[in-house]
């Protein structure tokens, strides 16, 4: 009777300071199990000589002009603008230069983008990468989603996560969005944004997202700044977020919402990678992965 009383009391104080033990693990209440990263489905460490492509087993280097809202550069897969330092990390840089693609199309700028379409396709778990950001006005590096029926249905019904974007000309904000579709509008955006206390150009810093069916959290540094849900959709807006969704790197210059570079940007400008992890959530869809080291560790169901 006495070790059952103080079995309970200990309990009760856990429980008022704030930590609940649950199988032997100490847990905050905010906590939420649906985020929690249950194992490594994915990965790239970006190890390799210096000046060798990011793995195309892993990776599509996309090129060309534009790419939308009136971008000046050329994407290109020249290892100027996309290669491994030699040091662990993987190398984005815009160039201000006058360069023609193979589309034909002249650019005063160059950079790079790549994605994992068709090579790692996945829904929900946790995503997060660990970047250094570039600086200068007219630079937007970003790290973000794309719906794998982008080629069938469209954007914006496709759906669009953005990871992490930072705007060159302030390089402490974070911003984190969720794209889709709306009935009436091009699309909708639910955005959230953190101010960090350094820029985030000075430094690597851990952007990532954790997503089940309906609900997408953001978080620098291991910290939540945002949660969106389907509550927070404007009327006539769907929750595209329900389906697989593969990664890019891109690092944009000039899109006609942000402005164009100036006297003031810093040229090369490089987005830093030092690391890219696919976490395996309660949640996760593996039958419909498309990576094949991910689908032969998914559990079978």
């Amino acid at each position: 009777m006495i070790m059952a009383k103080i079995a309970a009391l200990l309990v009760l104080l856990l429980v008022l300071g704030g930590v609940v033990l649950v199988s032997g693990e100490a847990r905050l209440p905010s906590q939420d199990a649906r985020d929690e990263p249950r194992s490594l489905a994915w990965a790239d460490e970006f190890n390799g000589p210096r000046g060798t492509p990011p793995d195309p087993r892993k990776w599509n280097v996309q090129t060309g002009f534009g790419w939308g809202d009136g971008e000046l550069q050329s994407y290109t897969d020249r290892r100027a603008n996309v290669a491994l330092d030699g040091h662990g990390h993987l190398a984005i840089t815009a160039r201000h230069e006058r360069y023609t693609g193979p589309d034909g199309r002249t650019a005063g700028y160059t950079s790079a983008r790549i994605d994992t379409r068709n090579k790692l396709e996945f829904a929900y778990g946790r995503v997060e990468a660990r970047i250094r950001m570039p600086q200068g006005r007219g630079l937007l590096p970003a790290f973000w989603a794309l719906g794998h029926n982008l080629g069938s249905v469209g954007w914006p019904a496709s759906g669009e996560i953005d990871v992490v974007e930072v705007y060159g000309d302030d390089p402490y904000t974070v911003h984190g969005t969720l794209h889709g579709p709306r009935r009436g509008h091009e699309d909708y955006a639910l955005e959230g944004t953190q101010r960090a206390a350094t820029s985030l150009a000075d430094g690597f810093h851990v952007y990532d997202v954790s997503w089940s069916p309906r609900r997408v959290v953001f978080r620098l540094d291991g910290r939540v700044y945002a949660v969106r849900t389907p509550g927070d959709l404007p009327g006539g807006s769907r929750w595209a977020f329900r389906h697989p969704f593969f990664l890019l790197f891109t690092l944009a210059v000039g899109p006609r919402w942000l402005g164009h570079p100036d006297a003031t940007t810093r040229w090369p400008a490089t987005m830093l990678v030092d690391w890219v992890r696919v976490l395996r959530g309660r949640a996760t869809r593996c039958p419909v992965v498309r990576a094949p080291k991910l689908r032969r560790r998914c559990p079978r169901r």
